[in-house]
Order: structure tokens, then C-alpha cells, then sequence
């Protein structure tokens, strides 16, 4: 009987740490938004990354892989400035790109440590 009543128990424990822990890690993601498209003719290309590229072609849809520094592309814009499509020199951007890499090179080998540094960069 008491074998039972400790595997009860111990069911139970566990059930409550797994939920309290999965609410808490579902609490840290980040909804990342596709590029943001300001202009006519000039988009954001691409979906993932910090290496910003202007160019026509409108980004329809993003696959839902996460990468180091998308976060910070919701800050980056590109307009029409001179018959020329470019990136627009954004400091909330630039701000966060250099955080995200910042964070790479002080937590190489520790990927979990790069993604809670990056979530404090945006």
C-alpha cells in the first residue's frame, strides 16, 4: 500500500513540475514577424539572419526555423532612396545586431546561453 501511495505521490510531483516548467519556457519564446516591407519594389530579403539584404522580390512566406539574430530583423527596414532600393541606417537595429553578436562570441559553445543573451538584445 505505502509503495503505491509513493508512486502516487510521486506522479503527481512530477505532473506539477512539468507544467510549472513548460509554462515557464513558453513564456520566454519570441513571435518573430516576417520582414517588415515599408516601400514599393524594395523588401527585405530573405527570412533569417542579421545580413540584411534590399532587393524586389517580396518575401511571401518564412519557414518557422528559428535563427540567431531574427529577432532583430523586425527592426531593420529598406526603402527607395535615389532611384536605389538600400538598407535605411536603423540604431535600434544596428543596436541589437551588435548585442546578438556580442552574445555569440562571449557564449560560443553554450547555445542555450546565446539564446537567453539574445532575447535581452530586442
Amino acid at each position: 500500500m505505502q509503495k503505491y501511495f509513493f508512486v502516487f505521490f510521486a506522479g503527481i510531483v512530477l505532473t506539477i513540475l512539468v507544467f510549472f516548467g513548460w509554462n515557464k519556457s513558453s513564456k520566454n519564446k519570441i513571435n518573430v514577424q516576417p520582414p517588415l516591407i515599408i516601400a514599393n519594389g524594395c523588401y527585405i530579403q530573405g527570412c533569417h539572419g542579421l545580413d540584411i539584404q534590399c532587393g524586389p522580390s517580396k518575401v511571401e512566406v518564412c519557414d518557422l526555423m528559428y535563427q540567431l539574430g531574427d529577432g532583430c530583423r523586425q527592426l531593420a527596414r529598406c526603402e527607395t532612396a535615389n532611384g536605389k532600393c538600400e538598407q535605411i541606417l536603423n540604431s535600434k537595429f544596428n543596436n541589437c545586431k551588435s548585442c546578438v553578436e556580442n552574445c555569440k562570441s562571449k557564449y560560443t559553445n553554450d547555445p542555450v546561453a546565446v539564446g537567453n543573451c539574445e532575447t535581452s538584445c530586442y
